[in-house]
């Protein structure tokens, strides 16, 4: 329209200028107020036209943010023994915090104790499941040691604590200290670094109301979703067991042994028990605790790995392999088996 519109005034314009007649000055009097006039309107109305459409097609955005009042909201707290005179002040101030922000600690918040922080991740994930709670924090403290010890803790609970929180949909807020000593872990447990207890403590109010505002409005799915899944998991577990996970634990036992017996890597051993463990619960958690086999490239770790690989990990990997063809030939057991590849690729 408007080029339009440009082109007939040109030709006007044009048209004029070959004509110096008293007519044709009076008509050029009369065209510039006349037709200079509905072209500007024009295209004001076309700018409201194109705001108008931005308008309409913005209309459905929306800015979504959490609140920080924590009134009615449930909290679960898991929390790490080892270590306590550091997770305790932790504790003491995600408690205080929540009430600050109106979370009622007495009625609303539970409080449950695991052994350390490799533990973390499946009790918070079995609390998330619950649908009990609108958030959980996960506190522990781990401090580097000589061993590869640290690095293996540190991998399985943050890894363990992210699937929690993924898989669930509820925030599991990561309150893991990971510090070289024991003088920056308790700067940061009260000291002059503040207390990070306090800091989660903010992180699952603000996460638990965004998740919750969201899910009104149908932004994000509803954790209601897992009460489906439920029933599947007994099956599930039970296919587990029966096509891999009754052995494949034997054999992580029997490697754990024979890690404890070269002494060097006996640290490697009380990981690989606690592996042993996991793999009788149905696959469901195991996976993530794999991830202790992803160690830096420390020396010791490194020595440890090659070790591991040589002694246990080959036939591991078979043993993993040859469940995950048992249970994807089951049909039913496919997630099962997807999880024993995975965990191969880990072993090694």
């Amino acid at each position: 329209m408007k080029v339009a519109r440009r082109q007939r005034l040109q030709q006007n314009i044009g048209a004029r200028n070959g004509n110096d007649s008293p007519a044709s000055k009076s008509s050029e009097a009369e065209f510039e107020p006349k037709d200079a006039e509905p072209l500007e309107d024009d295209d004001e109305e076309e700018e409201e036209e194109e705001d108008s459409d931005d308008e309409e097609e913005y209309a459905g955005s929306q800015e979504f943010h959490g609140s920080l009042d924590g009134t009615g909201l449930r909290i679960g707290i898991v929390i790490a023994r080892f270590n306590e005179l550091i997770t305790k002040p932790l504790l003491t101030g995600a408690k205080e915090m929540l009430e600050r922000h109106w979370v009622d600690v007495d009625e609303d918040v539970d409080v449950a104790w695991v052994p350390g922080s490799f533990e973390l991740p499946v009790v918070a994930k079995a609390m998330a499941r619950s649908g009990k709670y609108d958030a959980i924090i996960a506190i522990g403290a781990v401090v580097r040691g000589a061993t590869g010890h640290y690095e293996a803790v540190v991998g399985a609970a943050t890894s363990g604590t992210m699937n929690a929180t993924v898989d669930t949909g509820v925030p599991v807020v990561f309150n893991v200290l990971t510090c070289d000593t024991m003088e920056q872990a308790m700067d940061r447990a009260g000291g002059k670094a503040g207390n990070k207890g306090a800091e989660a403590a903010i992180v699952a109010v603000e996460m638990a109301n965004l998740l919750a505002e969201m899910r009104d409005v149908g932004a994000a799915a509803d954790i209601t979703v897992w009460g489906n899944r439920e029933p599947i998991l007994p099956l599930r577990r039970a296919i587990w067991i029966v096509t891999g996970g009754l052995w494949l634990a034997i054999l992580y036992c029997v490697a754990a042994v024979g890690m404890l017996c070269t002494i060097v890597f006996a640290p490697f051993a009380l990981q690989v028990f606690r592996i042993a463990m996991f793999a009788l619960d149905g696959g469901i958690t195991l996976e993530p605790y794999a991830s202790f086999m992803e160690n830096p490239a420390h020396p010791y770790t490194i020595a440890g790995n090659i070790c591991w690989a040589l002694l246990f990990g080959w036939q591991l990997v078979l043993a993993h392999l040859g469940a995950a063809l048992v249970q994807a030939l089951s049909i039913v057991g496919l997630s099962t088996a997807i999880v024993n590849v995975q965990m191969a690729t880990y072993v090694m």
